[in-house]
């Protein structure tokens, strides 16, 4: 990770690190996420406020990523970026909320 993260108040985590949805009870297992958020130094087992989340797409999983992983993802509060990374092209997608929440 960059000095800014590694030095600042964030959280990283890899893919053994659960991410609980703020709307559901449901729980997902991204590739990468980090959180700045206090309220995830509570909880040791998933963390609930990432401010980046990143997949890396493959075949079977990428119409979730992309679909109902992302609408889940999007009903969370402080999520600002959401990363798709593609495991067999050099390509990304960032997902950025904007100042209207979108």
């Amino acid at each position: 990770m960059n000095s800014a993260i590694e030095g600042g108040n964030y959280i990283t985590g890899n893919s053994d690190i659960k991410v609980k949805s703020v709307a559901s009870q449901n729980y997902t297992y991204p590739d990468a996420s980090v959180t700045c958020d206090d309220r995830d130094k509570i909880t040791t087992q998933y963390i609930t406020y990432p401010c980046l989340i990143v997949a890396v797409l493959s075949e079977n999983a990428e119409a979730y990523d992309r679909g109902g992983k992302f609408r889940l993802y999007r009903q969370n509060p402080v999520l600002q970026d959401y990363l798709l990374v593609s495991s067999t092209k050099i390509e990304m997608d960032l997902y950025h909320k904007n100042e209207a929440g979108d």
